[in-house]
């Protein structure tokens, strides 16, 4: 999308781990660096792009609460935080991952919550049934969802 406005080059998204995300950092070329991730890491950009002044723009550890009130339209709470919560496999500063829905409507909230979630499709983004798509490393699979690993977790990865 972004090559119909930009020239090659201008604008580069590159994916990959700890040691990329370093090498990427300490590189004289980039001068903005955007990190979504936990603050130990978000840290650890700060200091390294604050050697050569790089701009950095740092999405970290986000907790985004939501509070259903006992008038909350359950159906639409659900859907809406449902949404929020898996959109970009959650890995967004506003991703919505703490509830607190009150005493009156917490059991009716928390099952058309978990509805919601069970009916959540998972695949390839060209799917336009398909809400996220995978994850892209094992061990995050693993750190995310836990019960989905079919091997003893002296084997997961």
């Amino acid at each position: 999308m972004a090559s119909e406005f930009f020239p090659a080059g201008v604008l580069n998204v590159i994916t990959g781990d700890r040691d990329t995300g370093r090498a990427l950092v300490s590189h004289p070329t980039p001068q903005l660096v955007a990190i979504t991730g936990s603050v130990r890491a978000g840290i650890e950009v700060a200091v390294s792009a604050a050697k050569d002044l790089k701009r950095a723009h740092l999405e970290l550890g986000g907790k985004a609460p939501v509070v259903i009130f006992d008038d909350a339209d359950i159906a639409a709470a659900a859907e809406g935080i449902a949404t929020a919560g898996y959109f970009n496999a959650g890995q967004d500063c506003t991703a919505a991952t703490r509830v607190l829905a009150a005493p009156g409507v917490h059991d009716e909230f928390v099952a058309a919550l978990a509805e919601q979630a069970r009916s959540t499709r998972t695949g390839p983004p060209s799917d336009e049934d398909v809400l996220y798509g995978p994850l892209n490393n094992a061990p995050t699979n693993w750190r995310e969802y836990p019960v989905s690993w079919t091997g003893s977790p002296t084997t997961r990865p």
